[in-house]
């Protein structure tokens, strides 16, 4: 993966969502500042998709943005390390657009909007 001062971003994959060229990424931030994440990926003119603050997009049906694992040490002994775990949201719309996609293509349509 590549740094980028406080976080690590790893390319998992990439494509069209919505007609747009997309970059799915995991961001592995080293701290948890409000808004760092969204703020830098703007600033690197990378803009989370449905990120209404920062980018402006107002297609998407949410924003793209997704913790699938929270983990903290909590001070009571009794629970010390707390972890959760959630799963892709965006696994499933992904193939929705990809067969909205290959649809489009067999009839000669375009999936562009």
């Amino acid at each position: 993966g590549r740094r980028t001062n406080d976080k690590e971003v790893v390319v998992l994959a990439w494509g069209k969502f919505m007609g747009k060229e997309v970059t799915k990424v995991l961001l592995l931030p080293k701290t948890g500042r409000r808004h760092q994440l969204r703020v830098h990926l703007a600033d690197a003119g990378h803009p989370i998709v449905g990120d209404f603050t920062y980018c402006g997009d107002g297609d998407a049906p949410r924003m793209m943005l997704h913790a699938w694992r929270l983990s903290m040490n909590l001070p009571d002994k009794m629970c010390g390390k707390q972890e959760w775990v959630a799963e892709d949201p965006f696994e499933e719309l992904l193939a929705e657009e990809a067969t909205v996609n290959k649809l489009l293509d067999v009839t000669g349509l375009t999936g562009a909007r």
